[in-house]
């Protein structure tokens, strides 16, 4: 949360809006990684795993950075 709030400047509005883009956009993109995988495509897989990673890192989700 730490980064979100550097960016957000404290500004919770900007803060609930990044959590909740970050809560709708995860499933299609853990789907996508998925279907990557499932499909041996490392090129793919990458890309996707990376997205999430770094999305969770601002919200603070660091259980799904490991």
């Amino acid at each position: 949360m730490q980064d979100l709030r550097a960016i957000s400047e404290g500004d919770s509005d900007i803060e609930i809006a990044a959590i909740e883009s970050f809560l709708e956009s995860t499933p299609e993109e853990l789907a996508k990684l998925r279907a990557a995988l499932a499909q041996n495509n490392p090129k793919d897989s990458s890309v996707y795993s990376h997205s999430i990673k770094g999305a969770s890192k601002y919200v603070g989700a660091s259980r799904v950075r490991k």
